[in-house]
């Protein structure tokens, strides 16, 4: 048999680390996995003199000058506009590698499979049979609940961390937001969406004790303390309305997180994450006159029943200004609900179906 029939002829039964060394058996080169945080998976216990995969097998990840390396050697860039495989050269390296994704059933890119051709040179025949290899590992994770949370939680990360302005190596971090920024179109909205409580949003009082009372850009942009994640700070904490004091809600985050759950199965296009008590979604349009009614309306019955909120803001396009309008979508929210009359929350402004719940 040729290495394309080898490489389909391999049990899926058998576990990652074995996939991994039959594959590099067969291949004549070594293979890592390794997620996309550069975490390592799985690998072939070989000792060469590449340092770069020494540093990978030794430590079980890539030291922060590493990462600066492959920035400076285009090896970020290439890989963030590549779907499915991508041949890295350098002269700064002694040998080629080739670089191929895993995805879970999510089809998030949540895993990196590299080979070094430091035993025997590619050829035509080691591209294709690697190729399938690193789709034979996506359908052997495909049911794996562990890589469908790992995708969520990571999409989540880097928006917590967009939020929270430490994202500032648009080279390392290239990879990151192209898969955040994947499966969108061009124009982007954030919205943020809280629970109500009594009558009003939960947690409202986050804003009320900010700035934003102002639609002002400067007002909206607010200082960074005022937009910094709780998740910086004990999981689950939140701060006390009046004392100013960190306080533990455990019950409220818990919360948080099962309708955001719930939210991520019924928008399926959106991205979320829980941050400083509001759930942060994600979305997208080939317009920049967002239909919000049309889209986020689709299940204006799931919002009564749960109670909830949600401001959006006006579209953007650039990733790096997540914050802004995570800023300007919170106005819209504290707006709308500023403008509730009673028990009934009829409003001037917009909203869904007649429940007046979402404003932008």
């Amino acid at each position: 048999m040729g290495k394309l029939e080898k490489i389909k002829a391999l049990r899926k039964s058998r576990d990652l680390s074995s996939l991994v060394h039959a594959a590099s058996e067969i291949l004549n080169n070594p293979i890592a996995m390794f997620d996309v945080d550069y975490t390592l998976i799985a690998h072939t216990y070989i000792v060469t003199d590449d340092p770069i995969w020494n540093e990978l097998v030794t430590y079980g990840t890539f030291s922060s000058e590493t990462q600066g390396l492959f920035a400076d050697m285009y090896f970020t860039y290439l890989a963030s506009k590549t779907e499915k495989m991508v041949i890295l050269k350098s002269e700064l390296l002694k040998y080629d590698r080739v670089l191929s994704y895993v995805h879970n059933k999510k089809n998030i890119r949540v895993a990196n499979l590299v080979m070094v051709a430091c035993n025997a040179m590619f050829d035509a025949d080691d591209l294709i049979a690697f190729s399938a290899f690193a789709d034979k590992l996506t359908s052997k994770i495909r049911e794996d609940e562990y890589f469908t949370k790992y995708g969520y939680s990571f999409i989540a990360s880097i928006i917590t961390k967009l939020l929270d302005s430490v994202i500032n190596d648009t080279q390392i971090y290239a990879p990151h937001l192209a898969m955040l920024f994947d499966g969108f179109d061009m124009y982007l909205y954030l919205a943020v969406i809280c629970i109500g409580q009594h009558g009003g949003p939960q947690g409202m009082h986050e804003v009320e004790n900010g700035r934003l009372y102002s639609t002002n850009e400067d007002e909206i942009n607010g200082s960074q303390d005022m937009y910094k994640s709780k998740n910086s700070g004990p999981q689950g904490m939140y701060e006390d309305e009046n004392s100013g004091q960190y306080g533990m809600n455990e019950g409220r985050n818990v919360g948080l997180e099962s309708i955001r759950d719930l939210l991520t199965e019924k928008y399926k296009s959106f991205k979320f994450a829980t941050y400083s008590g509001y759930i942060v979604a994600i979305m997208s349009s080939k317009q920049s006159n967002f239909n919000c009614k049309r889209v986020l309306g689709k299940y204006s019955d799931f919002f009564e029943q749960h109670d909830l909120y949600a401001g959006v803001s006006r579209s953007f396009e650039n990733l790096y200004q997540l914050r802004k309008y995570y800023g300007e979508a919170i106005v819209a929210l504290k707006s709308g609900c500023k403008n509730c009359i009673g028990g009934s929350r009829s409003v001037s402004g917009n909203g869904i179906s007649g429940i007046q719940r979402i404003y932008y």
